[in-house]
């Protein structure tokens, strides 16, 4: 059964459902229930019939700012539940049975970065941007590197991540983290019709998301869980010494 929360809606339409990030106040920055709410939706999907899940935001000027930094700088309890369940919600995505398509407006950054990257399609406007920005505070983005080593070649993950270099929608392409990119104006229209055109080939895409994941070196879940105490104590330091 899914959990509730008031910042994200789920649309079930037969095979294909809808995942909408409702924070505008926090620039749908994540925090551990929204996180929570978003690992059950994708972990019921692999277990029903849907084959595609579209996530967006219901603003067009962001995507998601990342994880709530109110929870990060919290109590170490609460920064650990923060990472744990990030941490299940990306290998769930990563596993995940259904095409996860995200329809990408505004920014993403940080962990709304990570959302993107662990996408198997991203359809995006033309004035969107993605970065991992925690190099700013200081901070290496040790969860970000984890979570995209399989999907960005390491010399240019790691250039990303140590200076806060923000993607446009094309040069997202380029590595290969975008699929389409369409003119901010035409966005809604646009994407929709894309999105239509990849659901009359879902069979395709369903079998080359077999074929990508028999490549990946081992599961996330545990790179990623190797990383929390590492994640911990280089954020303490950071908060320590500023």
């Amino acid at each position: 059964m899914i959990s509730s929360d008031a910042t994200i809606s789920v649309r079930k339409d037969g095979a294909v459902w809808s995942i909408t990030l409702d924070r505008p106040e926090k620039r749908n920055a994540l925090n551990t229930s929204m996180i929570d709410v978003l690992t059950d939706i994708f972990a019921e999907a692999s277990q029903s019939d849907c084959r595609m899940i579209c996530l967006k935001s219901s603003h067009a000027n962001v995507f998601c700012a990342g994880a709530d930094v109110d929870e990060l700088r919290a109590d170490r309890s609460s920064l650990m539940q923060l990472l744990e369940s990030l941490a299940r919600l990306l290998a769930e995505m990563n596993a995940a049975k259904p095409i996860i398509a995200t329809l990408l407006e505004g920014k993403a950054y940080g962990a709304g970065g990570v959302l993107v990257g662990m996408s198997d399609l991203v359809i995006a406007s033309d004035t969107s941007e993605i970065a991992f920005t925690e190099i700013e505070m200081g901070m290496y983005p040790i969860f970000v590197h984890t979570a995209l080593a399989d999907r960005i070649p390491t010399a240019r993950l790691f250039q990303l991540c140590v200076t806060g270099e923000k993607l446009s929608s094309e040069a997202a392409r380029q590595l290969g983290l975008v699929a389409d990119v369409i003119p901010a104006p035409k966005f809604a229209q646009s994407a929709s019709d894309r999105i239509a055109w990849y659901e009359d080939r879902l069979p395709a895409l369903l079998m080359g998301k077999l074929w990508r994941r028999a490549d990946q070196n081992s599961p996330l879940c545990g790179k990623l869980n190797a990383a929390i105490p590492a994640f911990v104590e280089h954020l303490e330091q950071i908060i320590g010494e500023a």
